[in-house]
């Protein structure tokens, strides 16, 4: 393994254990924690090489724009969103150039699924600009995470995506129950604890993923 590798390994790992120490200890974490999406997104573009590693760091760029209104600021959480759709557009773009694209059955289903959701949404009189953005990334997340499973196993790539997913469920966890519940400082800590390791997957894949072949 390199040694830049192994050093951002390391120094992740390090910044990993001092934010986690410090939530369990309700001392303020947001800096820490915004390093370590930085360094992932430089990490990926010094090892990127090809078009899907590219990609992959520009979608962890946008990644780190959206945690700055989502985590640095603590608002505009529409704009944050909307970002993170990009992030999964740009992720959908990386499953599709090996050799392949995005058939019509799966077009279909970025967009159909998404609607279902708001229509559930505005069932429940939910449906407010930050929920049908949500709707619309998260869904597109758990299809790029299927894509890729499917397509490329159980690489590292695919990984961070299903972590992803993982933090994302804690997220609407914590936005959903009340601090009262037995679950709720679960969700609180658990939404970080896969965010960053999914994030480090991600840049990761900008090398493994010209040792992998996807079919």
């Amino acid at each position: 393994m390199p040694k830049k590798t192994i050093l951002f390994i390391i120094t992740e790992s390090v910044l990993y254990l001092l934010f986690l120490i410090l939530d369990l200890q309700g001392v303020s974490s947001t800096w820490i924690k915004y390093a370590g999406i930085l360094l992932a997104v430089c990490f990926s573009f010094w090892c990127a090489s090809r078009p899907e590693d590219y990609l992959t760091a520009l979608a962890l760029f946008f990644t780190a724009a959206a945690d700055y209104f989502l985590l640095v600021l603590n608002r505009h959480y529409e704009t944050g969103v909307l970002i993170f759709c990009l992030v999964q557009f740009l992720y959908c773009l990386r499953l599709s150039l090996p050799g392949s694209s995005c058939s019509k059955r799966e077009v279909g289903l970025r967009i159909a699924l998404p609607v279902l959701v708001v229509l559930l949404l505005a069932g429940l009189d939910q449906a407010n600009l930050l929920n049908i953005l949500a709707a619309f990334y998260f869904c597109n997340l758990v299809i790029n995470a299927a894509k890729s499973r499917i397509r490329c196993g159980w690489n590292r790539f695919t990984l961070g995506l299903i972590l992803f997913i993982c933090c994302d469920i804690c997220v609407g966890l914590f936005n959903l129950l009340s601090p009262a519940c037995a679950l709720f400082p679960f969700a609180a800590l658990a939404m970080w604890a896969f965010y960053l390791p999914s994030q480090v997957l991600l840049a990761l894949s900008t090398i493994d993923y010209r040792k992998e072949t996807c079919s």
